[in-house]
């Protein structure tokens, strides 16, 4: 058998690795639910870990806190054990894992995991995450649309380690990495929070442009949608038709979208002319703005070409306005258009909804102004998304040749 030894090793250290069954090193609690019918067990200041609350790989805080009475039936995971995920729908895409930062309770979907030579548990949570595709092909499914890890067969894992100097080289290092992504994720938020505060001033006019020698712009003046352009509907061509998606023109549903993404669209699926002149789904001029009008209502898109969408859309062609700033502007009422949503099943707002609704709209020129200011904001967000994306890919490889 060959020594066990990771690809990737800090200098001075050359002893083979160590290999247990998990079960043998650690000990496992599992959690519970102290009964909601009794008042004086919630809403204290404890906080009690479910699956809503597994977010990151530190766990502090909880949306649901337990009271000191509470913890007569309550288990309760000392600071610094790992916490892990074992039941529910989000082990089919992640498992779910991380330390507690103080004592906090648990319920029956996660378990407590502790190594039994009271060592530090960081290497341990490391060693979780470099093998997160094992444990991915280890859930099974519950048949009430859950996921499960069994105990016996994460107890069973072989446990491969260093000596204690080693594993906390190891964790040292790697902890700076994720103190990184930590900050990153901070700044990430902290651009949205400035970018939604300052849409609020632009849009409510308190803050005002100027133009290139210093001079106001002219006021604002309130218009309805339909006075500033025309509206396309779509459709969606025969999926039982393999000729009709045999084109090379973009056609896009609502799912293509996303939240908040103005100037995101996934384009997988192309249709051609026979498809367009057999149902009801148009082409979109370009420089149009995509609006989700049912299905995932309050979606918005600017297209930079001519593309063609499902029947899910309400799609708007400025006439003169900045197609950037309107989509700026409409995602700022984003609110104000969910509430037109009607229906029972499926909720929408119609071309009449739309054409209606009254907004303040400055001259073209300073439409230009927010829109470009704006954009430089939203490049910023983009940027710092991508160096926390470049930093856990970074990670992730380590993670790959780090550990054996």
């Amino acid at each position: 058998m060959s020594e066990l030894v990771p690809k990737l090793r800090f200098g001075g250290f050359v002893k083979p690795w160590y290999s247990r069954e998990l079960g043998s090193v650690t000990s496992f609690k599992s959690g519970n639910t102290p009964s909601k019918s009794d008042d004086e067990f919630w809403n204290g200041d404890i906080p009690w870990i479910s699956a809503s609350s597994m977010y990151g790989v530190q766990f502090s805080d909880s949306n649901n806190k337990i009271t000191t009475k509470a913890l007569s039936v309550a288990k309760v995971a000392p600071k610094g054990s790992l916490l892990l995920l074992v039941r529910g729908s989000m082990l089919f895409n992640k498992i779910p894992v991380g330390i507690a930062t103080r004592d906090l309770a648990f319920n029956q979907d996660v378990k407590s995991i502790n190594l039994i030579n009271q060592q530090s548990n960081l290497f341990l949570l490391l060693w979780f995450q470099s093998n997160s595709n094992r444990l991915l092909n280890m859930v099974t499914g519950t048949g009430i649309g859950a996921g499960k890890l069994d105990t016996d067969e994460l107890q069973s894992l072989p446990y491969v380690f260093p000596e204690i100097q080693e594993q906390q080289k190891i964790a040292d290092f790697l902890t700076s990495v994720d103190i990184k992504i930590s900050q990153l994720t901070e700044k990430h938020r902290l651009l949205k929070e400035y970018k939604k505060g300052v849409m609020q001033q632009i849009f409510s006019q308190k803050i005002r442009f100027k133009d290139e020698n210093g001079e106001a712009f002219p006021e604002w003046e309130v218009k309805r949608l339909g006075q500033l352009g025309s509206f396309l509907g779509g459709g969606t061509p025969s999926t039982e038709n393999d000729f009709f998606w045999s084109g090379d023109i973009p056609w896009v549903s609502s799912s293509d979208l996303q939240d908040e993404k103005l100037f995101s669209i996934n384009i997988s699926r192309y249709i051609n002319m026979s498809a367009i002149r057999n149902s009801a789904t148009k082409i979109i001029p370009q420089n149009s703005l995509l609006i989700v009008s049912r299905v995932g209502i309050g979606k918005f898109a600017v297209c930079k070409q001519e593309i063609c969408t499902s029947q899910d859309f309400t799609n708007f062609t400025p006439h003169d306005s900045d197609v950037i700033f309107m989509a700026y502007l409409l995602l700022n009422n984003r609110k104000k258009l969910l509430s037109l949503g009607q229906g029972t099943t499926i909720k929408g707002f119609t071309i009449s909804d739309l054409s209606s609704l009254k907004l303040d709209i400055p001259s073209i020129q300073e439409q230009q102004k927010i829109a470009q200011y704006l954009q430089s904001i939203d490049a910023k967000i983009d940027a710092v998304n991508q160096q926390i994306e470049d930093t856990k890919l970074f990670k992730k490889g380590l993670l790959q040749q780090m550990f054996v």
